[in-house]
């Protein structure tokens, strides 16, 4: 199609300044006209709901180790963890204004608003104690990487694979330690 033809020629263009990123890709008429955005950025119920337990039984404890593997995933390798990458949709489709963080009732109404499309409410109380569980500095706001951190489970982050490849990625002089 015209559409599809254009969007390849955005995409392939020479000129750095005028290349289309993903992120303009999905802008594109042609993703609209078969409304690819919204299938990608679909969540079930379930998906929803788990990545909220998660965030409900964080443990504070490890999240000092898991913001620096979320950060890599997120950067090099966010399909390896499913969840990972319901986690990121999630917040995207959350932050309505692509800030990239979001304050307390920003949080509670967009959640809520998520779970509405499947007629179902989350109690504003749980609610407000899963935004303290994801905002560990208290400082009223929750980043992008926060919310993902927290809403994976720790089991999948520790796997034995996903930690070499990260401890690998960040010993840059490949000398077994990290400075």
């Amino acid at each position: 199609s015209t559409e599809a033809k254009d969007l390849v020629y955005k995409l392939i263009n020479i000129n750095y300044n005028e290349r289309y990123s993903a992120l303009n890709a999905l802008e594109h008429a042609w993703f609209h006209k078969l409304k690819i955005k919204d299938k990608l950025y679909n969540l079930t119920l379930h998906q929803m709901q788990t990545l909220l337990n998660n965030i409900s039984t964080f443990n504070i404890a490890t999240h000092r180790y898991q913001i620096p593997i979320i950060n890599y995933i997120i950067h090099f390798n966010y399909k390896t963890i499913t969840y990972v990458n319901y986690a990121m949709i999630m917040f995207n489709k959350i932050d309505i204004n692509n800030e990239g963080s979001l304050n307390k009732n920003e949080f509670i109404h967009n959640v809520n608003l998520m779970f509405s499309e499947f007629d179902t409410e989350i109690d504003k109380q749980l609610l407000l104690d899963i935004f303290k569980k994801i905002d560990v500095n208290n400082n009223g706001t929750i980043r992008y990487v926060e919310f993902v951190a927290t809403a994976v489970d720790n089991k999948e982050l520790v796997k034995d694979e996903m930690l070499r490849e990260v401890f690998d990625y960040f010993d840059k002089g490949k000398c077994g330690t990290i400075m």
